[in-house]
């Protein structure tokens, strides 16, 4: 027998499940090899301290409803394992036909508008309108608790007052705005960022079209910058481009950090009770059970760190968002001599002619990616189908 042998058969000659060959070959090794004799004496010296303990009795109830938790933990893993198989093949499946359909129309339309999108930049120029903005849709997020942790959280809650919380805001904003230089306000926009304190989380840059002296391009940038500069930024930007969308959002996430601050502090609470009774446990049944449950705790506890984490971070940089275009230094302007009239009826033609060609372009492009169209349509509805039975199932 060699060493790694032994250290299989370890807890079987322990626990006396070897047969009389096994267990002669296990003491010969042990009076041959001291490391393993050690490792064989040290154990055994564990167990007989362990049983050596003198038994204390658990909570009346502990047990059942140690194993009733134990059991709906199982039931709700295999659950929920089950809807996030579910889940993910839907997100998938909307992802794959999203990202298709993006890749493709922004590349056709690209080849069919070359020309209108031109017009289009150069006439939107003269339309622009700072004030406009749209809401950030904010996300609310639930903890489930069951009756111990909430009648803990609501004795902490007690303790302070609001007045007393730290606020956390959170500040996010996008911009999309035209630039005459493309290049100089990059640069400049890099140095103000630099000289905040701030940094580009990503910068994705296009060419929109090309002329025979230039190229015009797009950029999708996102900028993380210190909150109390947020707004310094935000009026370098106005100041040195024309913004024609402007959505800038402050979301008050307190009560959802410290109530998850609170729910962390309790899971710590029963973690270090359940360690209590781990270091009292007399029989090996007993340790396992509170071995599972205090894994199961632990990985709670990371995750509400995890997201405190995350609420810190944004709550310290801020998120900007801005989606810049490059357009010709030109103007299309309506002689006056026209009247009211005039320019009234050639702007109603214009915006005619306009929704022609958006249609001519749609109808176009339907036609030339049919045969990429229909079976991603068909992929998508079997999936919907499949998704749909097992969700009812």
């Amino acid at each position: 027998m060699n060493c790694i042998e032994f250290s299989e058969l370890l807890f079987s000659y322990i626990e006396g499940e070897l047969n009389d060959s096994q267990k002669k070959l296990f003491e010969d090794h042990i009076k041959t090899c001291s490391t393993c004799e050690k490792e064989y004496k040290a154990y055994q010296k564990m167990i007989n301290d362990i049983h050596a303990l003198p038994m204390e009795e658990l909570p009346k109830g502990y047990c059942k409803r140690l194993h009733g938790k134990l059991e709906d933990a199982q039931i709700n893993k295999v659950r929920k394992k089950r809807n996030n198989y579910i889940k993910y093949i839907g997100i998938a499946a909307s992802c794959i036909l999203i990202i298709s359909a993006i890749y493709f129309a922004g590349n056709n339309f690209i080849g069919f508008n070359q020309n209108k999108a031109m017009d289009d930049s150069i006439t939107y120029d003269t339309s622009m309108n700072k004030d406009s903005a749209t809401p950030m849709p904010t996300e609310n997020k639930e903890a489930a608790l069951d009756k111990d942790t909430n009648t803990m959280i609501a004795n902490q809650r007690s303790s302070f007052s609001i007045q007393e919380m730290e606020s956390k805001i959170i500040k996010s904003g996008r911009l999309d705005l035209q630039t005459l230089d493309f290049e100089k306000f990059i640069v400049e926009l890099n140095n103000v960022v630099r000289n905040n304190n701030g940094y580009f989380e990503y910068n994705e840059t296009s060419v929109r079209y090309k002329t025979e002296d230039k190229e015009y391009k797009n950029a999708s940038i996102k900028l993380r910058v210190p909150q109390e500069t947020f707004d310094d930024v935000v009026n370098f930007v106005d100041n040195q481009a024309e913004v024609y969308n402007r959505r800038v959002n402050e979301t008050d996430v307190t009560k959802e950090y410290y109530d998850t601050q609170n729910i962390l502090t309790n899971l710590q609470v029963q973690e270090n009770r359940l360690r209590e009774l781990y270091d009292k446990a007399a029989n090996i049944t007993d340790i396992l059970a509170l071995e599972n449950e205090i894994r199961r705790i632990r990985t709670e506890i990371d995750a509400y760190s995890i997201n405190l984490s995350n609420i810190d971070d944004r709550v310290i940089m801020a998120t900007l968002e801005l989606n810049i275009t490059e357009v010709e230094g030109k103007n299309i302007n309506i002689p006056t001599s026209k009247g009211l009239w005039g320019k009234s009826k050639e702007g109603f033609v214009r915006t005619v002619n306009n929704i022609i060609d958006f249609i001519e372009s749609i109808i176009v492009w339907i036609i030339s990616y049919l045969p990429v169209i229909i079976p991603l349509l068909i992929i998508g509805f079997i999936i919907f189908r499949v998704v749909k039975k097992r969700i009812s199932k």
